[in-house]
């Protein structure tokens, strides 16, 4: 539990930098929200009290430990014992590996999402296509997955779906000029938020393309 607050609080204070310069498109309830995925992310929900106040379009973010939840935590610790015939791996990345169980039930729930890659209803009736949708599906999600991972690499902090709204809501526009017969097409403005995530991608969209 204290590496995980460690590891929490060391992710909150980049959080707290980049609340410090936030370009004003920012809310407090996306602020709240994001804090709070760093301390489900890491299992310390409730073990740190984050207070965010606002002051002219910016953010300022502090934490600290809340000491009588994390020993009312403690008196809870029972006996779990954890099998694996992954006989190289170290005691601390076993258990690494079973907290981060969170990503497994995150990718469930994309699939049940009415917005993201949903496995549900297949509208189709032969075995073949039921086959191809669930391939589709699963492609899609992989994709999902293996950018969120590369987003996450290059400091994207975020869960996937917060990457996938981001990038959702990203719009171009086609402009048709008089007498011209090509269309041209131009990125409409994004937030800082959607650029750092464009960044981490490696996918930047020109504002001509």
């Amino acid at each position: 539990m204290e590496q995980n607050l460690e590891k929490a609080k060391e992710e909150l204070s980049s959080f707290k930098r980049k609340a410090k310069d936030a370009d004003g498109r920012s809310t407090m309830e996306s602020m709240q929200r994001q804090a709070l995925e760093i301390t489900d992310r890491y299992h310390v929900t409730g073990l740190l009290d984050i207070d965010i106040e606002e002051e002219e379009n910016r953010f300022k973010v502090s934490a600290r430990k809340n000491f009588p939840a994390i020993e009312e935590a403690k008196t809870r610790f029972g006996k779990q014992i954890l099998f694996t015939d992954r006989e190289s791996l170290a005691t601390g990345e076993v258990i690494d590996i079973y907290l981060d169980r969170y990503i497994v039930e995150d990718t469930f729930r994309i699939t049940k999402s009415d917005k993201w890659v949903k496995m549900d209803p297949v509208f189709h009736w032969t075995d073949s296509k039921i086959r191809v949708h669930a391939l589709t599906c699963m492609i899609a999600l992989l994709l999902v997955r293996v950018a969120h991972k590369r987003a996450r690499a290059n400091g994207f902090i975020h869960g996937t779906e917060r990457m996938l709204e981001l990038l959702s809501s990203i719009n171009t526009a086609i402009l048709l000029y008089p007498k011209s017969t090509k269309a041209v097409r131009i990125r409409c403005s994004i937030s800082k938020e959607q650029e750092v995530l464009l960044t981490a991608l490696n996918c930047q969209i020109p504002y001509g393309m």
